[in-house]
C-alpha cells in the first residue's frame, strides 16, 4: 500500500509528463551553445580583455558590437561580443 507521500508524488509526475509532452518535439534555436572566452562589467574592459586575447592593440568593439581590426581593416570572425544583464561577453561561436 501506498503512502500519502507516494500517492501525490505520483499525480504530480502525471500531471507533469501531460505538460510537457508537447515540448519534447520543440527545438531550442534561441540559446545556442557558445565557449565564453572573456567577460567584463563595461564595454572598455572587455575590448583590453579581447587585445590581450588577441596579443594586439588594434581589435576595437565598434557601435553594433562587432570586432574589428583596425590595423588590418577587417572584422573578427567566429566570436562575437554581447551584452547579458550588466555583463559584456566576449564569447565563440
Amino acid at each position: 500500500m501506498k503512502t500519502l507521500t507516494e500517492k501525490t508524488s505520483a499525480g504530480n509526475n502525471r500531471k507533469n509528463n501531460r505538460k510537457n509532452k508537447g515540448a519534447k518535439n520543440k527545438i531550442n534555436t534561441e540559446n545556442k551553445m557558445s565557449t565564453l572566452l572573456a567577460s567584463a562589467g563595461n564595454k572598455n574592459n572587455l575590448q583590453k580583455m579581447i587585445n590581450e586575447f588577441y596579443l594586439s592593440d588594434s581589435w576595437i568593439i565598434d557601435e553594433e558590437n562587432n570586432i574589428f581590426n583596425s590595423k588590418q581593416n577587417k572584422f573578427a570572425s567566429g566570436v562575437k561580443v554581447e551584452k547579458k544583464g550588466k555583463r559584456w561577453r566576449f564569447v565563440m561561436i
